[in-house]
């Protein structure tokens, strides 16, 4: 459950990213920029051993008793978009029961809470699209990151010399436009998400907790 190096050389191959947690709090409620979580995930594998992972959440046991995500960050689009980038940015994934139901309030461990898990099914459904690309591309979970700094979004791509995949994350409660990489820049794409074909432009418009995820 802990952060410490020497959980891997104990033979684990995955801890908890708590520090990753902190900067999502940092750039969701604190509106610092969002390429401090781009920071914040290089400081985490420059101090693990080559090919161990770092585990990247939202909530999980302990949070879950304090705060639902989905009051910490924002709303339910904000919960969404803060697990889109924690799942596809460089890490593993996890998905603490009762986020995937949209589940608003705190959840007591010691104590039983009845939980709808048929309240939010268009979430739900999310929370299954998005895994189903997480675990059809390797490129996703495991490529090569390349990333491109801006304030208000998380922009990054990731490539495994079979695919490309450009991800990209409104951090923010309101609209931002972003600029995209040259390369992309009129490129027919595809929509992974919605599986639509589109031709990308300069910039890209994104609505508040929007995320867009592009097949180059």
């Amino acid at each position: 459950e802990g952060k410490r190096r020497d959980h891997f050389e104990a033979g684990f191959d995955m801890n908890y990213s708590w520090d990753f947690l902190e900067s999502l709090r940092d750039v969701f409620v604190k509106d610092a920029p969002a390429q401090e979580l781009f920071a914040t995930d290089k400081a985490e594998y420059d101090t693990i051993p080559v090919g161990k992972v770092k585990l990247r959440f939202t909530t999980n046991h302990d949070e879950s008793a304090k705060m639902s995500p989905i009051k910490e960050f924002g709303d339910m689009r904000g919960s969404i978009a803060a697990f889109v980038l924690t799942t596809y940015l460089h890490g593993g994934a996890l998905i603490y029961g009762s986020q995937e139901a949209g589940y608003p309030e705190a959840i007591n461990f010691f104590t039983y809470v009845p939980v709808d898990w048929t309240g939010n099914s268009e979430l739900y459904q999310e929370y299954c699209r998005l895994m189903a690309l997480y675990n059809e591309y390797p490129a996703i979970r495991k490529g090569g990151l390349t990333t491109y700094p801006q304030p208000d979004v998380l922009l990054f791509e990731k490539q495994d010399g079979k695919d490309r995949v450009l991800v990209a994350v409104n951090v923010r409660n309101r609209e931002v436009n972003v600029t995209l990489p040259q390369e992309w820049n009129g490129h027919p794409s595809k929509d992974m998400y919605s599986g639509t074909e589109e031709k990308l432009e300069a910039e890209l418009s994104l609505c508040p907790y929007q995320y867009r995820i592009f097949k180059y």
